[in-house]
């Protein structure tokens, strides 16, 4: 009678920390809440999409200014660090270019490096799509390109 009593102890206890079992997920963390935990954090995202979005905005805003005035040294104050002497190298293929129609496309958890998809229109005529990466550092947007 011991043993029956041991056998069925150890098969409950078996079965209810089994992987698969209702409140477990695999690695034996408890499954994520659902409900208005998670739509508060959806909200938060959205809040936080477009604020980025109008920070690109603002961004490729005073950019093609600072190119369509021919302020090379304002415009190289917003370029990367990394790819200042570049740019300032090129400038004269940048100047009058305008930037239109900025849609950010990804972001970073810390929401300091983000992906934005925007227009280029050239001073010569012509114009493109394009990808380009800003990222927030010194409490302000700089461009990741040359």
């Amino acid at each position: 009678m011991k043993s029956v009593t041991s056998l069925l102890i150890a098969i409950l206890f078996i079965s209810c920390d089994r992987p698969d079992s209702e409140g477990h997920h695999r690695n034996n963390a408890p499954l994520p809440a659902t409900g208005p935990q998670q739509s508060t954090s959806e909200e938060e995202n959205g809040k936080r999409q477009n604020t980025l979005q109008q920070q690109a905005e603002s961004f490729f805003k005073e950019f093609s200014i600072a190119l369509s005035e021919g302020k090379a040294e304002t415009a190289a104050a917003m370029i990367g660090q990394e790819h200042r002497e570049r740019f300032l190298l090129g400038y004269r293929f940048w100047r009058g270019t305008r930037f239109l129609d900025p849609i950010v496309k990804r972001a970073s958890e810390d929401g300091t490096l983000i992906e934005v998809e925007v227009s280029l229109r050239h001073e010569q005529g012509g114009g493109d799509r394009e990808t380009k990466s800003l990222r927030f550092a010194d409490g302000k947007w700089q461009l990741l390109d040359s």
